[in-house]
């Protein structure tokens, strides 16, 4: 899926991760996970949690799950739109693997990945703006050749179906 990294598109990933909530939650392991992650937010005031039932409390770390992995994601397209001003011609997406908790961006361009010392440098400065900076270091960040693959194949068949 090409993703353009304009307003307008941005706040329809954001209410498509806002629906995928409900749709597919995002999992704790334990009641005890869930209460760690409530205390360690500031904005939760903890003595309450008493006077919540078990599913209340699991809701609410989901909500904060939810609202941490939004800002994450805010900042993943900051860092993409950067770069991609600069190399516009450069198509770049990204996944997120729940499993491994883990941002893979990924990009279409062998030679700046492995032959341009510019590109490397321009895209760990980014990194350190956006992620490194907002303590975001769960993230891959290159070239992947079977992704390019597939994303040509998919631009062949529109063009194909076009016809």
């Amino acid at each position: 899926m090409e993703r353009s990294y304009n307003i307008k598109n941005m706040a329809n990933e954001e209410n498509k991760l806002i629906q995928d909530k409900v749709v597919n939650p995002i999992k704790l392991r334990s009641l005890d996970e869930a209460i760690s992650l409530i205390e360690t937010q500031s904005a939760h005031n903890v003595t309450n949690l008493s006077k919540m039932s078990e599913e209340e409390i699991i809701e609410l770390a989901n909500d904060i799950l939810i609202s941490i992995r939004l800002s994450i994601d805010k900042k993943i397209r900051g860092f993409i739109c950067e770069i991609s001003n600069k190399y516009p011609s450069l198509k770049i997406e990204y996944d997120y693997d729940s499993d491994l908790d883990l941002y893979d961006i990924w990009h279409t361009d062998q030679y700046l990945q492995f032959n341009d010392k510019n590109f490397k440098q321009y895209i760990a400065e980014k990194a350190r703006e956006y992620l490194f900076d907002n303590n975001i270091y769960n993230f891959s960040f290159g070239y992947d050749h079977i992704k390019y693959i597939r994303s040509k194949q998919k631009s062949f068949n529109k063009e194909k179906s076009l016809f």
